[in-house]
C-alpha cells in the first residue's frame, strides 16, 4: 500500500508519531483490530525497531485498514439518513467514543477536535446544551485541553 510506503520513507520518530495518530483515530472509531496494530507498531517502532523487523505486523495492519475501508465504504454507499436518530444510530460505539475523546484531552492530542465533532449529536442528546458544547469546541480550538475535559466531566455524561 502506498501509506507503507510513506511509512518506511519517514524517520522512526515520524513513524511513530504517524502510527500514534492512526491509534488514536482508529481507537474513535472502534477499529479495535487497527488500534491494537497500530499501538504495538508505535511502541515497537519506540523502542528502536526498524522498518524491516516490523513487516509482518505492518502487513497486517495494512490488511486490517483495507477490510476497514471496504467496511467503511458499503456503509458510505447506503442512503443518507439525516435525522438526529440517524445521527446517533450510526454511533453505536458512541460511549467508547466518548471515553476516547476523555483520553485524547488527557493525552493534549489534536485529534480530540475531529473527536469532539463527530460526537457532537451524542453529546448533545446526552443533554450537553449548544452554549456548553461551543464552549468545549472553543476550549479545544485554543489547546486548552485540560479546560475542556474539566467542562465535559463536569457534566457527567458518561454512559
Amino acid at each position: 500500500a502506498g501509506w507503507l510506503a510513506e511509512l518506511g520513507a519517514m524517520s522512526a520518530e515520524q513513524a511513530a508519531a504517524r502510527l500514534h495518530k492512526l491509534r488514536g483515530s482508529a481507537g474513535l472509531l472502534g477499529a479495535q483490530r487497527v488500534q491494537a496494530l497500530a499501538a504495538e507498531g508505535e511502541e515497537r517502532m519506540r523502542k528502536g525497531a526498524t522498518m524491516a523487523e516490523l513487516t509482518a505486523l505492518l502487513g497486517s495492519l495494512s490488511q486490517s485498514l483495507s477490510a476497514l475501508q471496504s467496511a467503511a465504504s458499503a456503509w458510505l454507499t447506503q442512503p443518507a439518513d439525516t435525522s438526529i436518530d440517524g445521527a446517533l444510530t450510526a454511533l453505536t460505539d458512541a460511549p467508547q467514543a466518548y471515553a476516547a475523546l476523555l483520553n485524547l484531552l488527557r493525552q493534549q492530542d489534536l485529534e480530540a477536535g475531529s473527536a469532539l465533532r463527530t460526537l457532537g449529536p451524542w453529546l448533545r442528546a446526552r443533554g450537553l446544551n449548544a452554549q456548553d458544547l461551543d464552549a468545549v469546541q472553543r476550549c479545544v480550538d485554543a489547546l486548552d485541553f485540560e479546560r475542556a475535559l474539566s467542562l465535559l466531566e463536569s457534566r457527567h455524561l458518561a454512559a
